[in-house]
């Protein structure tokens, strides 16, 4: 059905301190990814691949005011010489171990998605998971960029209205010819308790087409309508 195809799961590997892993093979879990950094950002990092990494990582780091960049502390010049990751706020870098949870559930999918060849599709579960709203909608950006620059195609399962209006913002506000014909799966449950499904097409600028399914964004109006009656 789908052309190398990568699933990245739902919760990523925990944040390590000091390692010697070099670990090349894929994982859902980003078991690579912190060889993959080593890659890119190492003493003997690739040039290319580092500087595509560092556009993406920049940018969404400022916008989502996760960090300002990463790098590597390397302890020896060996390739199985010990190793960490860090994270960049401000003049002072820290273990990814000592940040906020959700830096290190971030950049697996960061990494894997920005570093892929051209064209490639990810199904990707809950890429929101353990961040703010405002890194949550920083997501929406990011893949929405991925789709246009890198021509990525994405399945994603999300719980984050954030996300994707960020998403929909963006093809409003960059109006690419290119643009990826997008939807909105919607699940609820009917009224005898099945689950069902209903297709939501994006129009071209982002915006939601006139019909809409019953309950679909309900809670968050009746919850902003309540919010409107406090003084």
């Amino acid at each position: 059905l789908f052309d190398d195809l990568k699933w990245i799961a739902p919760i990523r590997a925990k944040p390590q301190g000091v390692s010697t892993k070099i670990q090349n093979t894929y994982s859902a879990e980003g078991e690579h990814i912190p060889s993959l950094i080593r890659r890119a950002f190492g003493q003997k990092g690739e040039a290319a691949l580092a500087n595509r990494l560092k556009s993406v990582v920049t940018s969404f780091g400022k916008d989502s005011h996760l960090f300002d960049s990463i790098g590597v502390q390397e302890y020896g010049q060996g390739p199985t010489s010990p190793y960490e990751v860090q994270i960049q706020l401000g003049d002072h870098f820290h273990r990814l171990s000592n940040v906020g949870y959700g830096v290190s559930q971030s950049l697996p999918v960061l990494i894997e998605v920005a570093s892929s060849s051209l064209g490639e599709t990810f199904i990707i579960q809950q890429p929101e998971v353990h961040l703010h709203p405002r890194a949550q909608a920083a997501f929406g950006e990011f893949l929405h960029d991925m789709t246009t620059s890198r021509k990525h195609s994405f399945l994603i399962e999300t719980h984050s209205d954030y996300l994707i209006d960020r998403f929909r913002l963006q093809m409003k506000k960059k109006r690419h010819s290119n643009h990826p014909a997008s939807q909105v799966l919607f699940f609820s449950k009917s009224s005898k308790g099945f689950n069902t499904v209903s297709s939501i097409l994006l129009n071209k600028d982002g915006s939601l087409p006139e019909k809409l399914p019953n309950g679909y964004r309900e809670f968050f109006l009746r919850e902003e309508l309540q919010l409107l009656s406090i003084r």
